[in-house]
């Protein structure tokens, strides 16, 4: 992870946020609590969405989720669902591009070696997708053409065979 918790700080506070005192809500324990890099993560090492807390003016505390990993910054909104029967959430910006620029700002050399790695990857990841994607057609393709083929290489076979018995008549 190249990003820190003053990475996410200053971005935020560029994107128009309030002020962030690094702290999320911990879903474990129910409360609020300062946050480590390690709470973007799962035990196995898996990106997971974090709510981080906020104090506005008001001196009301509101929450933020987000999705944030070196090559990825999503924010959540979520929204009572008719009659209150739950949430539903969807996202509500998709800060990737700025994220990833702010990242070459901030930390320019390490960071610029990591995205290429990223983009390499998921280059090479693409292309192997598409080389599946193209062997499965043409796969289904000869499959589906198969017994129509087959139906003209024996009437190419009839007609040969016709034209060879031609000319052994004519020659006898």
């Amino acid at each position: 992870m190249i990003y820190n918790l003053r990475d996410i700080h200053d971005f935020l506070l560029q994107k128009g946020y309030p002020e962030w005192n690094y702290e999320i809500y911990d879903k474990h324990s129910r409360n609020k609590k300062l946050a480590k890099t390690e709470d973007f993560t799962d035990k196995f090492g898996f990106f997971e969405n974090v709510l981080l807390t906020f104090v506005n003016k008001h001196n009301f505390t509101i929450y933020l989720e987000v999705y944030i990993t070196d090559f990825k910054f999503i924010t959540f909104k979520s929204e009572s669902n008719i009659m209150g029967s739950g949430l539903t959430t969807y996202t509500d910006n998709d800060f990737t591009h700025d994220w990833i620029d702010f990242l070459l700002s901030a930390h320019k050399e390490e960071y610029a070696n990591s995205l290429i790695e990223y983009a390499k990857k998921n280059q090479l990841r693409i292309k192997q997708k598409a080389e599946e994607k193209i062997k499965k057609v043409i796969f289904e393709t000869r499959t589906e053409i198969q017994d129509e083929c087959i139906y003209f290489k024996d009437l190419e076979n009839k007609a040969k065979k016709h034209r060879i018995a031609t000319i052994k008549n004519e020659k006898n």
